[in-house]
């Protein structure tokens, strides 16, 4: 199996991932070389990497080049990315920056792979996104098309009924309906039967 010499640029949240997904999933690669804004050594994933400064001779020699956002410098792609093409890589841009160019691709795997027939060396990602069979756009619109019910109209002059408001216990209900009770009876024996109505 081919081996890849794989660059990242930009270590931070996003990098971080990238580094993990690339373990994870046993990503055939012979290399992963970290740049960012300086030289220095970093764990990263439960692994040491030699992070090395930002160059244009950094991407001779790499198969891809993984652009982590905006981690590291802002708009590393813009500045590096077609540069990291002129010298042999295929590009993958996790950022915005080129998700409106015409030459670049905005290819989002599970809906459409056949773009990346026709990239030039540079390719758009869509940042946090989850296949369509778990949340689809057209699903959800369907979901909220489905659960929406029609709007509850309140009585003019009525009174809302506070979250807050104690209940009566139905236990304090029924002595205080005992006690109204054995009145209204003590009242009926004092009026004459001719008058009585209870």
């Amino acid at each position: 199996m081919k081996q890849y010499k794989v660059g990242l640029v930009g270590i931070g949240t996003v990098g971080t991932e990238m580094i993990k997904v690339l373990r994870e999933r046993k990503f055939p690669c012979s290399e992963i070389r970290v740049l960012a804004t300086r030289d220095r050594d970093q764990e990263i994933a439960g692994e040491t990497f030699h992070v090395r400064e930002t160059k244009a001779e950094a991407f001779d020699g790499l198969d891809i080049v993984l652009f982590a956002g905006t981690e590291g410098a802002k708009g590393a792609s813009k500045l590096w990315g077609w540069e990291a093409v002129k010298r042999g890589a295929v590009v993958i841009d996790n950022s915005a920056d080129f998700r409106q160019d015409d030459r670049v691709p905005l290819v989002i795997p599970e809906i459409n792979a056949e773009a990346l027939d026709k990239h030039q060396g540079f390719i758009a990602s869509r940042s946090s996104i989850s296949p369509p069979s778990r949340s689809s756009p057209f699903r959800a619109r369907d979901t909220r098309q489905s659960t929406n019910s029609p709007p509850k109209f309140r009585r003019i002059g009525a009174r809302r009924k506070s979250p807050t408001s104690r209940r009566r216990s139905p236990t304090r209900s029924r002595s205080t309906s005992s006690r109204r009770s054995a009145v209204k009876r003590r009242i009926c024996r004092d009026i004459p039967r001719k008058r009585q109505r209870c």
